[in-house]
């Protein structure tokens, strides 16, 4: 379930990784069960459910570079074939890294807390449930960002850049992330069909505070002098462009709180000597956030300035779907699936002068709207086995993203304005493909497919920089009009006996493009990479006794492409995706339950920009990592 919110609402957290059971992972359109906003696919981590043995593990590690300090466990009982309890713990602390704010002696990408989790199972009579609670406190990696301003002829001749690691800001980095959440899976066996009936609740606090224009006082002062012009190395011009950001003591917090409750409940079965097999179901949705976004400075002998500008958004959907599979021939199988999906979103947001606490901005920052899209969307899918473990099929379907609101309106002085609100977006895809097993020790799939897409839902920026607004960009999310993209996917596992022991192999690559057909930023390529690789390789040998052997390396690369739509007020070139190539290798050995292990993450030292906007701000990614970890399997 999406955290939802302001503050990366659709990113997973870190309690979401812990303890994993399985990773599924739905390539293309999702019309039934997975159809919420799975334009492209849908990607679902699922915990692991108490099992019911006596089991558990305990993992450490220590990454001396950052100094930081891991340790997970879980402890599995069964009290009986009927009750199982699963207890887990998560901690970490990282007090060190790597990139650094020297002002106030801490490192950006710090991180420190814990997370828990208990579950309790019972089964019997053809029921399976399933009642899990979980918690979280984390202080997360903070916001950061590089400021690069490039020599600019007749305006910033010199130029200005930071250190790579070291970022001078005159407001403190920190970011909190507080997660609640409690989920009640019940599985109900009639025989003739299975029901299954999910209960979750998740409330979600996050706080972020960053230095809005990226500088300190010493970083101005050392280049433009209090009460002078220039300096040797930099012009009085560039004083005055530099000065008319605004004294660098601004600062910016942003803080949300999320409520999401969801109830999915679905009927599946099979009928016809199992030829049919079917599902319907209904969800519903409720989420409601609250967020505060305060942009301003504390500016000594003047006090602060700037704006407090606090929302709500209120999201309530509900929809009903179902699906039908045939086996027409033990071959040939043709299902189709259909959704109907019925969305209200609300928003409420003001702003106010932070000096005086009066209503400011006017209409463009004070309003209350709403919105209530629907949708009808569908799937069919026609599969054909080839031979008994290999399969190809065809599909075609059509897929839908509610439209909503922005939560961050900019700045005033921004080239372009943020607007309130943006519509729905409506997708038809088509894929074709080949997948199977046409030996024991190998699996591949190869597959092609294509968008069309209207009302483009894309991210963009109002074309700020620390020379233009003071600050940097805002992103928000806007229509783009119609596109087509078009990919081409190829995946392969392979098991291998070698030099006695055995090797697992997996590789995988993609091409992928697309560009905008119609409306205002036509001509603009879909902001997505050209070509994606992957490999990973894991081998595994017995030594001496019941000793074993292991390592592990994996391989990920990226090349060509945009990371995003450019405003439409600049003409400034789109920045490109940076190209990176990273390698993370793993060794150790195992005796019995025990478990030794040495890592290194991003092995060749490979730093890559994350992130950069138009001219002056960027991010970058992390260095090379290595450290030790130390295993009890039970």
């Amino acid at each position: 379930m999406a955290g939802g919110g302001a503050v990366g609402g659709r990113n997973y957290s870190r309690l979401d990784l812990f303890d994993v059971g399985r990773v599924e992972v739905l390539r293309g359109t999702q019309g039934a069960l997975y159809g919420r906003d799975a334009v492209g696919g849908a990607i679902n981590i699922v915990s692991m459910q108490p099992q019911f043995d006596d089991s558990g593990f305990l993992d450490a590690q220590y990454a001396p570079e950052v100094r930081r300090k891991q340790v997970q466990g879980v402890y599995n009982h069964a009290f009986n074939g009927q009750w199982a309890l699963r207890l887990g713990l998560d901690y970490i602390g990282q007090n060190g890294g790597f990139f650094y704010n020297p002002d106030h002696d801490v490192y950006f990408d710090q991180q420190k807390g814990t997370d828990w989790r208990a579950q309790l199972r019972w089964r019997g009579a053809g029921w399976d449930m399933d009642l899990l609670l979980e918690h979280q406190e984390l202080t997360t990696p903070a916001i950061m960002f590089q400021i690069v301003i490039p020599p600019t002829p007749g305006a910033f001749p010199i130029g200005y850049a930071q250190d790579p690691y070291r970022y001078p800001w005159s407001t403190a980095p920190l970011g909190e992330q507080d997660i609640s959440g409690a989920m009640l899976v019940s599985n109900l066996d009639f025989g003739w069909g299975q029901m299954v009936s999910t209960s979750a609740l998740r409330r979600r606090k996050t706080y972020y505070q960053y230095d809005g224009d990226g500088s300190d006082p010493a970083t101005f002062n050392t280049f433009c002098p209090l009460g002078g012009g220039g300096s040797a190395i930099v012009t009085a011009r560039e004083c005055a462009i530099l000065r008319s950001i605004g004294e660098p003591y601004d600062f910016v917090t942003v803080s949300d709180n999320t409520l999401t409750v969801s109830q999915d409940f679905h009927l599946s079965g099979s009928a016809l000597q199992d030829r049919l097999a079917w599902l319907v179901g209904a969800e519903v949705l409720d989420q409601r956030y609250h967020f505060q976004r305060v942009t301003g400075a504390d500016i000594p002998g003047f006090g602060q300035a700037g704006s407090r500008a606090p929302g709500r958004v209120e999201y309530t959907s509900g929809a009903g779907y179902g699906s039908l599979g045939y086996d027409f021939t033990p071959k040939f199988n043709l299902t189709a699936e259909v959704r109907g999906t019925g969305d209200h979103k609300a928003a409420q947001y003001q702003q106010f002068d932070l000096a005086t606490g009066a209503e400011s901005g006017g209409n463009a920052t004070n309003f209350f709207a709403s919105t209530s899209p629907s949708n009808f969307s569908y799937n069919t899918t026609a599969s054909y086995k080839l031979w008994s473990q290999v399969l190809t099929y065809a599909k075609f379907g059509t897929s839908y993203r509610a439209g909503g609101f922005n939560t961050n309106l900019g700045t005033p002085g921004q080239p372009k304005p943020v607007p309130r609100s943006y519509g729905s977006e409506n997708s038809r895809a088509w894929e074709l493909g080949i997948k199977g097993s046409p030996a024991p020790w190998l699996y591949f799939a190869l597959a092609g497919y294509g968008t069309h897409t209207r009302n483009l839902i894309v991210s963009t920026t109002n074309g700020c920089t620390i020379l233009i607004c003071g600050v940097g960009a805002t992103t928000f999310l806007t229509n783009a009009g119609t596109a087509d993209g078009w990919g081409v996917e190829l995946e392969g596992k392979a098991r291998f006996e070698l030099f006695g022991g055995t090797l697992l192999a997996a590789v995988d690559g993609s091409r992928q493009a697309g560009s905008i057909k119609s409306g205002p930023y036509q001509g603009r390529d879909l902001p997505t990479p050209h070509w994606i690789a992957a490999a990973n390789l894991n081998y595994r040998h017995a030594f001496i006794g019941d000793t074993r052997l292991f390592g592990n390396a994996h391989y990920a690369g990226r090349w060509g492409g945009v990371q995003e739509i450019a405003p439409l007020a600049t003409a400034a070139p789109i920045p490109p995706l940076d190209d990176y190539q990273l390698l993370d290798l793993r060794a150790g050995v195992e005796w019995r339950k025990l478990s030794v292990a040495a890592f290194v993450n991003n092995a060749g030292n490979r730093v890559y920009i994350v992130y950069q906007d138009l001219a002056t701000t960027r991010r970058l990614s992390m260095p090379r990592l290595y450290g030790f970890e130390l295993g009890f399997r039970w």
